[in-house]
């Protein structure tokens, strides 16, 4: 049976776009979403405003079994930087982090607005 080529799986809840150094660009739709469970505790109001503490948890067993899926199948999983962290946090003996991407460089037009990504960065390096 024939490997299938490495490609890049968006779990975050919106499309990417990748701008490549030939200035071209790429868009990595979503293709699920893995979230991280969190606790959050107020700990002060002002205002009117409630101040949280929030803890992020891990995320669930089936997202968790997706990504090792998908790490499986040789592929490289973009997630956001709060699921990376947490991964890192809490299942890096079960995660290969090196096959987790978040976002690394964001290139913006003239109103500052992002428009896409130019760089990503691998979960063990953050």
């Amino acid at each position: 049976m024939q490997k299938e080529k490495m490609k890049i799986v968006n779990v975050t809840p919106h499309s990417v776009r990748l701008i490549k150094s030939d200035g071209s660009a790429q868009n990595l739709p979503s293709e699920g979403i893995v979230r991280v469970s969190e606790t959050i505790k107020t700990v002060s109001v002002i205002e009117g405003v409630s101040i949280i503490k929030k803890e992020l948890t891990t995320v669930s067993k089936s997202d968790l079994e997706r990504i090792k899926k998908e790490i499986d199948r040789g592929n490289m999983v973009l997630v956001s930087l709060l699921t990376a962290i947490s991964l890192k946090e809490h299942n890096s003996e079960e995660i290969d982090l090196s096959k987790i991407l978040i976002i690394g460089k964001t290139a913006r037009d003239g109103n500052g607005r992002i428009i896409g990504a130019t760089a990503l960065t691998r979960g063990d390096l953050i």
